[in-house]
This record gives C-alpha cells, structure tokens and sequence, in this order.
C-alpha cells in the first residue's frame, strides 16, 4: 500500500525545471521576441497589401506579392549570386581553416611562429578598429 501512496505521491509534486533550462529561459525568451515573432509576423505581412502609414487600407492578396517576387528577374539574380556566393566560400573556407587547424595541432617547424603571427593580426586589427572609431567620433565633436 506503501508503494501506490509513494507513487501518487510523485504524480502530484510539482515538476522542477532542470538547473540547465533555466539558464536557456532568458535567451529562448529574446530569441523568441526578436526572431520568432518578426520572423512569423513579416511572414504573415507577405500575405498582405500593408502599408504601415495607412494601416485602414490593408486588405489580403494571398500569394500574389510572392508570385511577383519569384516572377522578377532581379530577385532570381540577386538568389543565384547568394547562391554561387555561400556554395563558393562556405566549403572553401571550412576546409581551409580546418587544414590550417589540424596542421597546427601537429607537429611543424615554425608553428609557434605561426600562432604568434596570427595573435599578432589579432590584435593589430583591434588596434586599427579602436582607431577607425577615435577618428570617426573625434570629426563629430
């Protein structure tokens, strides 16, 4: 009897989240504000003859803004050069730094030359940020 009691017991305790969904709770709540949501509400506007000044004049056109936009042939150029553009780089540039990687995890000659070099582009790049930015603000004021 002892058993069923405990097992009911269990039922009826409320459920603690584990202590690793409540660190993902805040970034799945900005991520759902500022991904989801737009995403799905722009998503709903394709659907839509809107226009944010005259909202009053919004009526629904189905799928007609989407029929223009594949029908147009700046669209399809703009997507095959994304296209060329992500299946040119991607692939090329994975496997460059993963060789890059991989040859200086092993053992060559002038590796430690190499990670100083590139700590050193590191951080001259930093330093010519920082002085694009103190010449940018030093014209405004």
């Amino acid at each position: 009897m002892n058993e069923i009691a405990a097992n009911r017991d269990d039922q009826l305790a409320p459920r603690r989240l584990p202590p690793w969904a409540v660190f993902l709770l805040p970034w799945a709540a900005v991520y759902t504000a500022f991904y989801v949501v737009p995403f799905l509400f722009s998503f709903a506007l394709g659907f839509l003859s809107y226009n944010p000044l005259n909202v009053a004049n919004t009526h629904w056109v189905g799928g007609s803004n989407f029929g223009r936009l594949f029908g147009d042939p700046d669209f399809a150029q703009a997507l095959r050069n994304t296209l060329f553009f992500v299946l040119g780089t991607v692939p090329v540039t994975t496997a460059l730094s993963l060789g890059l990687a991989l040859l200086l995890k092993g053992r060559v000659p002038g590796k430690d030359i190499f990670k100083a070099l590139e700590r050193e582009l590191k951080f001259t790049g930093f330093i010519i940020l920082e002085a694009k930015l103190v010449l940018f603000f030093d014209s405004l004021f």
